[in-house]
């Protein structure tokens, strides 16, 4: 198992996506926080091309982090995926959202909280909340965060670098 990152380059008419088995470590993630230049820190990780469908981003769901690489910096996402595993249908995908973050102890802290609502969900499960209950709240989650993350991509600036 690794720690699996993502990142997307992007120009005026291209994208290009990476993926690196190690490029979420926490050594990774805090000298790219620290980083003069962050998209030059990045490219001294080992990345692998991804061949994605057009218009589509690569799968997501195994990835600790997706990196943003454009004119204006460097944006790094915590992905949060809102099934539990216990009642979603075995080939069915959950909902996820991407929440920017500013630095590593965020990144920490997003992973935290997130851990804890999921374990919530599957407490609530286990004292009795139907299965079809627990995936609209987690549908209703992702869209509540998602909501929350805009606005705050639109309120500040979250690149760095």
């Amino acid at each position: 198992m690794g720690e699996r990152a993502v990142a997307r380059i992007t120009g005026p008419d291209v994208s290009y996506w990476y993926r690196s088995r190690w490029g979420a470590r926490d050594a990774v993630l805090d000298a790219v926080f620290a980083a003069d230049s962050p998209a030059k820190r990045l490219a001294t990780v080992d990345w692998r091309p991804v061949t994605a469908t057009r218009g589509r981003q690569p799968d997501a769901q195994t990835t600790e982090i997706v990196y943003h690489i454009g004119r204006d910096g460097v944006a790094i996402f915590v992905p949060l995926w809102f099934g539990t595993g216990l009642f979603e249908p075995p080939s069915g995908s959950t909902d996820g959202v991407l929440v920017p973050a500013t630095s590593l102890s965020e990144v920490r802290r997003i992973r935290r909280h997130h851990r804890q609502l999921k374990e919530q969900v599957v407490d609530a499960v286990a004292a009795g909340f139907t299965p079809e209950s627990a995936r609209r709240l987690s549908r209703r989650i992702a869209v509540l965060v998602e909501t929350v993350a805009v606005q705050f991509r639109r309120a500040a600036s979250f690149y760095i670098g």
